[in-house]
């Protein structure tokens, strides 16, 4: 039945483990049909009369089946390390993702900051930024603003802004003054505008 493998004599360990290592980096499933195939010869040599050939082929199937445990084992761990370098890359690209979303984001907060009091300003020129804090809960983001400009006797003033951006309607309010400050969609127009 399996006398294809009646010529297939391999003496060395080496040899068996080199050819178990063959097998599982190109095909694991045909290295187990051949495995398999040399075993179930080496059962039928075993039953048979000559106590010589039997000894020889039960040592012979030992060390077979023991390669195969090793290749087995060695493709799991194949497996385990890809699967892991898989999900450290993905874990890895969502972070990236995560980190240029934010930094987007705070792009976008420190310029529409700046268009909200750049008309208040005596000399917008001298603005400067300290921070731009902001929190989301919901549709909307509560933003901090602070920052340094020229007052009127040449020296400069720190303010800090509050402002709640909602993006289920148009309006943009300040949680000081509790009162509209301007119309959303024409500060993000505006923006536009000017980024081009």
């Amino acid at each position: 039945m399996f006398g294809c493998f009646e010529n297939i004599h391999i003496t060395s360990k080496e040899e068996k483990k080199s050819i178990a290592e063959r097998w599982i980096i190109n095909e694991f499933e045909s290295f187990k049909e051949l495995a398999n195939g040399k075993i179930k010869y080496l059962e039928e040599k075993k039953e048979s009369d000559n106590s010589k050939i039997r000894v020889k082929a039960q040592k012979e199937l030992e060390e077979w089946n023991l390669i195969i445990d090793e290749t087995r084992k060695e493709k799991e761990e194949l497996e385990r390390k890809k699967q892991e370098r898989k999900e450290r890359l993905e874990m890895e690209r969502l972070e990236k993702e995560k980190k240029l979303e934010k930094e987007r984001i705070d792009k976008f907060f420190n310029e529409f900051c700046y268009l909200l009091i750049k008309d208040d300003l005596r000399e917008p020129e001298s603005y400067r930024l300290d921070y731009v804090h902001y929190h989301k809960s919901g549709n909307k983001y509560y933003i901090s603003h602070s920052f340094r400009a020229k007052n009127g006797f040449g020296g400069y003033n720190k303010e800090l802004k509050k402002y709640e951006f909602n993006f289920t309607d148009d309006e943009l309010k300040s949680d000081v003054r509790n009162i509209v400050i301007q119309k959303k969609i024409e500060l993000l127009e505006q923006l536009i505008k000017e980024r081009n």
